[in-house]
């Protein structure tokens, strides 16, 4: 088998791939390893169907000079692959007893739109990670209440404090409410009750944002940080979402005011400004 490096479609003074036919008839196999190519017949041809016959299957292509062939002619094949990417190559009638190809590998360029081999390992390796934090979600929740008591003042403020609040609002039929809050050790802990009685799809949830917001326009950002057990909701499905941000300071006329952001569509939800 010999192998071919499809030449970049960029490259200055591009130039098509050679193949080797032979002009009696015998087949020649072209065989792309890393691609597929289009089921549809018509997007693949030559440009003298009369002298050389396709087939194509689904990663490798037959052709064979028919008896009508030219000796020392020349055809282009052009091909498709699945994704949409076109390629050419010139096909070469060769007498008998010259060097001819039986079977050809093609290798392509990288697709511009696919992830190098390399970064796939390093996602996958991510990926592992992240399930692995995810299984020991729990362990790493206690540890991080264990912190804020350790770091809480022995006296001062009760190191929970049950607030009194009571929000409820909507956006693209969207419904939030609150359920309850609390204060542990300078961090507040909202549990809010979303619900989806929107037609138009599954309300997806992002991300959260959180700000103290003033009279005089100005903001100040709070580290949000949210936990929901299904962060996708479909028609009439509800959740239960917990938000935790530190406590700020609150002067006359600040307040807190916070926004749930779906993973597409301007469905957002703004909740405030309130104080705690």
């Amino acid at each position: 088998m010999r192998g071919v490096t499809y030449p970049e479609a960029r490259a200055e003074g591009f130039k098509p791939p050679r193949l080797r036919l032979p002009a009696d008839g015998t087949p020649l196999s072209l065989y792309f390893p890393d691609a597929r190519l289009d089921p549809r017949g018509p997007v693949h041809y030559v440009s003298t169907p009369e002298a050389v016959e396709l087939r194509v299957a689904e990663r490798t292509v037959f052709l064979q000079a028919t008896p009508r062939a030219s000796l020392g002619g020349e055809a282009l094949l052009n091909l498709t692959l699945a994704d949409g990417r076109p390629l050419t190559f010139v096909v070469e009638l060769v007498p008998p007893g010259a060097p001819a190809d039986a079977s050809v590998q093609v290798q392509l360029p990288l697709d511009p739109r696919r992830m190098p081999r390399s970064c796939e390992v390093a996602v996958a390796r991510v990926q592992e990670e992240l399930e692995l934090c995810r299984e020991a979600g729990a362990d790493r929740a206690i540890e991080q209440l264990a912190e804020l008591f350790a770091k809480a003042p022995a006296r001062g403020a009760p190191p929970v404090e049950a607030l009194s609040l009571r929000l409820r609002d909507k956006q693209g039929r969207v419904f939030v409410e609150t359920i309850d809050a609390l204060r542990l050790h300078g961090q507040i802990f909202l549990r809010l009750h979303v619900e989806n009685r929107d037609s138009g799809g599954d309300w997806i949830l992002a991300d959260v944002s959180a700000v103290v917001s003033a009279a005089d326009g100005t903001i100040t950002p709070l580290r949000a940080r949210w936990y929901s057990g299904r962060p996708a909701l479909g028609r009439g499905e509800a959740m239960v979402l917990v938000l935790a941000f530190p406590a700020p300071t609150l002067r006359a006329g600040e307040g807190i005011e916070l926004e749930l952001l779906p993973r597409e569509g301007p469905r957002r939800v703004r909740l405030g400004p309130f104080r705690l």
